[in-house]
């Protein structure tokens, strides 16, 4: 059973050998509650030591990364690369020209807390080489600790990409290193535009919309309800948005697993956002590469329904979530939010050798 998120994040713009902001934070509140930023570490690389800010879009309080970090150079991204979806953190950054690893240790943090971290990576030409492109990618290892997270690969000086990881803090610190790995690996590219995040996500987890032509949008205004025991606490303003089939009665999410090895668990949310007439229903299955999981599901008018995966799931290097319009439905399948993770065994710990990272976060919404 997963338990209810008090967890925290963390954020970075980086590059190989370069880094261009954090953030870690633990958000002790639920998203019912008024948002806090108590417990966030925000760190905006290669800004002045000492220096510190409140972000104007997002309300949240960054720090330079000087007492984070003592190797590496501060540079300012190149203002040709400067694009309009931008943050104010992505300004500038950290360079790494020396040593094949460079850590952050970030801290204070409360030891067996359960933590969001996360990791946005961009070049910016910031060394005026032009160095990245799409046949050779800049490319570099992201580890936590002494284990490897992802590898990261940079096509070009605006290419934006991002990582996230559920981590347990075994000691009052963690350690987020950039390694040199060599190679050229295509790397995928990230949208960070239209976001929802803190402070409609008190946690800042970030909710992406996946739009597309095979999907129709339907939405409210209303503020949508939860459950005392809700587990998971999407964001209203994600939940008032639900996608519906543009054509038939069908509606699937698809992604994959290249190196088939992955173990996945994942998230549904159903919440109706239409007042339903009396002799109208909406009811559909819901399958995972044509197995059943649920059958008939009805959600229920504008409270938060989920969904999700208990027993982590892999047979395949390509996974379809299908909404399937029951027979006696009159109304089509509607999906509001899915969140997909992939999971990391921690094979060398500092302090716990049985301890477990989640990684490769996809949380999206449909408008």
């Amino acid at each position: 059973m997963m338990k209810k998120k008090s967890c925290s994040c963390f954020a970075a713009m980086m590059m190989t050998w370069l880094a261009v902001l954090f953030l870690i934070c633990t958000a002790p509140v639920g998203v019912h509650g008024q948002p806090t930023t108590k417990g966030f570490i925000s760190i905006d690389c290669g800004i002045a030591s000492n220096h510190n800010y409140v972000d104007q879009t997002t309300g949240i309080p960054y720090t330079s990364d000087d007492q984070f970090i003592d190797t590496g150079k501060n540079y300012n991204i190149s203002a040709n690369s400067i694009s309009s979806f931008f943050p104010t953190q992505a300004l500038t950054l950290r360079s790494f020209p020396d040593g094949a690893r460079n850590c952050y240790t970030l801290k204070p943090i409360v030891q067996n807390q359960k933590y969001l971290l996360r990791a946005s990576f961009v070049y910016g030409n910031y060394d005026g080489e032009n160095s990245a492109s799409a046949d050779k990618p800049l490319q570099f290892d992201l580890h936590l600790g002494a284990n490897l997270g992802q590898t990261i690969s940079i096509s070009g000086p605006e290419v934006v990409e991002v990582a996230e990881a559920f981590a347990d803090a075994t000691a009052d610190f963690l350690d987020v290193c950039l390694v040199n790995a060599g190679g050229n690996t295509p790397p995928s590219r990230n949208s960070l535009l239209s976001q929802c995040r803190y402070p409609d996500d008190p946690y800042d987890r970030l909710w992406v919309p996946l739009l597309s032509p095979r999907f129709r949008t339907i939405s409210t205004s209303s503020p949508i309800r939860y459950a005392n025991d809700d587990q998971f606490e999407a964001p209203s303003a994600v939940l008032q948005t639900a996608a519906t089939p543009a054509n038939g009665t069908s509606l699937g999410i698809k992604w994959f697993d290249k190196t088939g090895e992955a173990n996945f668990y994942f998230v549904m949310y159903f919440t109706e956002v239409e007042v339903l007439p009396s002799n109208t229903t909406r009811a559909f299955d819901v399958y995972l590469n044509g197995v059943l999981l649920i059958s008939a599901l009805q959600p229920f008018y504008l409270l938060s329904n989920y969904a999700y995966t208990v027993d982590p799931i892999s047979v395949s290097t390509e996974y379809t979530v299908t909404l399937n319009a029951t027979t006696k439905s009159t109304l089509l399948p509607i999906l509001n939010a899915l969140e997909v993770y992939t999971s990391m065994q921690v094979t060398q710990a500092a302090t716990d050798v049985n301890d477990g990272t989640i990684l490769n976060v996809n949380l999206l919404e449909f408008r």
